[in-house]
């Protein structure tokens, strides 16, 4: 675990989603890190692969893991990053 400035733990090691072929090829590629016990999906808007990284994560029944989305999102404003939350089905998602 790393602990940025804002103080929140964080995994080092975790799983990038950037350029999968589909998004049912992003849900299962999650589903196996999840299930191998990764516990950080770095993810984007830009990737389109929100509601595959949402569905892994409520399959995995891990809703306590990190999900972490890029600051280029976070720039976008927080109207935009309450869609990506929808999008992905998440009550929540981190920002780091």
């Amino acid at each position: 675990m790393v602990q940025p400035n804002n103080g929140i733990l964080m995994p080092q090691f975790g799983l990038g989603t950037f350029f999968q072929p589909s998004d049912s090829v992003c849900e299962q590629s999650c589903l196996t890190a999840l299930k191998a016990g990764y516990r950080h999906i770095d993810t984007a808007h830009a990737y389109n692969d929100e509601a595959g990284v949402g569905r892994a994560v409520k399959e995995s029944g891990r809703g306590n893991m990190d999900h972490q989305q890029t600051l280029a999102d976070r720039i976008r404003g927080r109207k935009d990053i309450e869609g990506d939350r929808r999008d992905a089905g998440t009550a929540s998602i981190g920002l780091h």
